[in-house]
């Protein structure tokens, strides 16, 4: 997925993250509760897969 876009995963994440959080404030609906929980897993991937630990809690979706 994170091919299709020209920041790294990080970059995508936050996009998204930051999509989630204004839907959840603006559309309280099972979209945008699936929206957050669909960048929440794309997170924890993410998280899993950084052997550095370089994502942080702080990068984390926290709506």
């Amino acid at each position: 997925m994170f091919d299709r876009f020209k920041t790294r995963a990080e970059g995508t994440l936050w996009y998204y993250g930051a999509l989630a959080e204004v839907c959840a404030r603006r559309l309280d609906n099972s979209l945008s509760r699936e929206l957050t929980c669909a960048v929440r897993d794309m997170q924890e991937l993410v998280a899993a897969a950084d052997p550095a630990g370089r994502w942080t809690d702080g990068n984390r979706l926290t709506s």
